[in-house]
């Protein structure tokens, strides 16, 4: 069964459970102790599987001198993506200003998460020497740039120019067509997963607080995300292809799993563990595109993130001074937000979170604890930021694969 069908099936039977047993507390507590533990197996196996795919990628690049259009399609489609979704974030806040309704959620916050703070004076230095899979190698457990870097030296020297390196090459290609069949494997078996993450979601998100309380104010998130999902990344992705490389909506059809997975972790790792197998198969990417672009795209395709917070800071500033932004405070809002997500990644899980919080250092914004309720909607913001940032990458990793070769459709029967 199509996985598309088997996660949305998933969310539904989430949904269902928690309405029959969320109200009882052994079945909060069983299902809340699962969650961090899957969602952990996708991470542990997500490092050895970017290191493999990355050496594998990066040598048959270099063999048909592709390296450089994969790096320079990916960081492009990054900066314009970030750039057009914060943008119009602004622009749609600017024309429906509507704020939080119920200022109240502050309560239930105490502080900012941990996570955040790590992330704007991260040690980039000490990541390099034990908590993931390559545990003896790289210390990192949330960020795929160490081992992207390792992955690079080891894949630039199997480029078999040579005789005697040719059989590392054939090994190590070898090798990541075994990790992408393992990748499947979980996006395949992942469905079991995203039901018990999503009936957690359901059991611990308060939606009548968070949700329908500030409903004005989702209205506009949801209108923006609308806009950025359906429109604008589809629009770009034909612009940049010259509308001559294939359907946009099918590559969004082809990766409807990843985005699930995307909003209800919020764990952009985990999503690409998801997002590797359906890509490939799916969309017909290449393989040694799709092993290298993706992993970029945990670290720098954040433009969802950057929607995401430019929207609730405008929102904020809003609530903080009674009078909506003006168009150039708006534009220099947006601006800082998409400077700042090219850092986010450095805080696993709270890129929205950290990008406003930074911009709001960097313009001397004081909230005077109106931050605190973009802590309290964590759950639903971070999703949605997730989401379009898992889409940027698919399209990001499509655009580049027919930019070397032009696909063709995968059959139905045949997707994932």
């Amino acid at each position: 069964m199509k996985t598309w069908i088997t996660y949305v099936a998933a969310v539904a039977l989430g949904f269902s459970a928690t309405l029959l047993l969320g109200e009882f507390e052994l079945y909060g507590t069983i299902v809340g102790s699962l969650v961090p533990v899957l969602v952990d197996i996708g991470i542990f196996m997500l490092f050895p599987m970017v290191f493999v795919m990355f050496c594998a990628g990066i040598s048959s690049l270099r063999r048909h001198a592709r390296t450089a259009m994969m790096v320079g399609t990916t960081i492009l489609w990054s900066i314009v993506t970030a750039v057009f979704l914060s943008a119009a974030a602004y622009a749609i806040y600017q024309l429906l200003p509507f704020g939080f309704e119920n200022l109240n959620i502050i309560a239930s916050v105490s502080a900012i998460p941990d996570g955040v703070n790590q992330g704007a004076t991260v040690d980039i230095v000490s990541m390099f020497v034990g908590k993931n899979a390559f545990s003896q190698v790289i210390l990192s457990n949330s960020h795929l740039l160490p081992i992207i870097i390792l992955a690079l030296l080891v894949g630039y020297a199997l480029k078999p120019n040579i005789e005697v390196i040719r059989p590392a090459y054939v090994v190590m290609n070898s090798f990541s067509e075994a990790m992408f069949r393992l990748a499947r494997f979980f996006a395949v078996l992942g469905a079991l997963f995203i039901g018990l993450l999503a009936a957690n979601y359901f059991n611990t998100v308060n939606f009548d607080e968070l949700f329908f309380k500030n409903l004005r104010f989702f209205a506009v998130i949801g209108i923006a995300t609308a806009t950025g999902l359906f429109v604008l990344l589809p629009l770009l992705y034909g612009i940049v292809t010259g509308f001559t490389r294939g359907n946009p909506y099918r590559i969004l059809f082809g990766t409807i799993s990843a985005l699930i997975a995307a909003f209800f972790t919020g764990n952009h790792l985990y999503s690409t563990m998801v997002l590797l197998p359906t890509t490939r198969r799916n969309n017909q990417v290449q393989k040694r595109i799709a092993g290298t672009a993706l992993p970029l795209y945990t670290i720098i395709g954040k433009g969802g993130s950057a929607m995401v917070a430019t929207i609730t800071m405008m929102a904020m500033v809003h609530a903080a001074t009674g009078s909506l932004p003006g168009w150039k405070t708006g534009a220099v809002m947006a601006g800082i937000c998409v400077m700042f997500s090219f850092l986010s990644s450095w805080s696993l899980g709270f890129e929205s979170l950290f990008i406003m919080l930074a911009a709001a250092k960097f313009l001397h914004i004081q909230f005077q604890q109106l931050d605190l309720i973009f802590v309290a909607l964590l759950p639903l913001l971070s999703g949605i930021g997730t989401l379009l940032d898992t889409a940027i990458g698919a399209f990001g990793a499509a655009y580049t694969s027919r930019m070397i070769v032009r696909p063709m459709a995968t059959p139905y029967r045949e997707l994932i």
